[in-house]
C-alpha cells in the first residue's frame, strides 16, 4: 500500500491549508510575507518553515488559495470502502469455540 499520506509534502500542504483557514481575510501573498518575517524556524524546524514558505509562494504563483481536490478521488474512496467491507466480511468467519476461547481466529491472536 502506498504511503502517500505519510510524506513531508502532505504535512506541509496540510499546515499551509490550516494557516490559510486561520487567516481568511489575508491574501496568500501577504501571509507568505508575514510568515517569512516572523517564523524562520516554525515549530523549531527551519527546514519545515522553508517548505511552508515555498508552498505558500507556489500557491501565489499559481493564483490559488487552496489546491483543488484530485480528480477521481471518489473512485478511490469507493474502492477502499469495497476492500474494507470485503476484509471485514472475511474476518467475521467464525470457527467453533474450543475450550472457552473466542470463536473468531483473530480474537485469539
Amino acid at each position: 500500500m502506498s504511503r502517500l499520506w505519510d510524506t513531508n509534502s502532505i504535512y506541509v500542504r496540510t499546515e499551509v491549508d490550516e494557516l490559510l483557514r486561520d487567516y481568511p481575510t489575508w491574501s496568500v501573498d501577504r501571509l507568505a510575507d508575514s510568515f517569512e518575517q516572523s517564523h524562520p524556524a516554525y515549530e523549531g524546524e527551519p527546514e519545515f518553515a522553508r517548505e511552508i514558505l515555498a508552498e505558500l509562494r507556489e500557491r501565489v504563483d499559481a493564483g490559488v488559495r487552496f489546491w483543488p481536490e484530485p480528480l477521481g478521488l471518489d473512485i478511490i474512496a469507493r474502492e477502499v470502502r469495497a476492500i474494507v467491507a470485503h476484509t471485514a466480511a472475511a474476518l467475521a468467519v467464525a470457527e467453533p469455540e474450543q475450550d472457552g476461547e473466542p470463536g473468531y481466529w483473530w480474537q485469539r491472536m
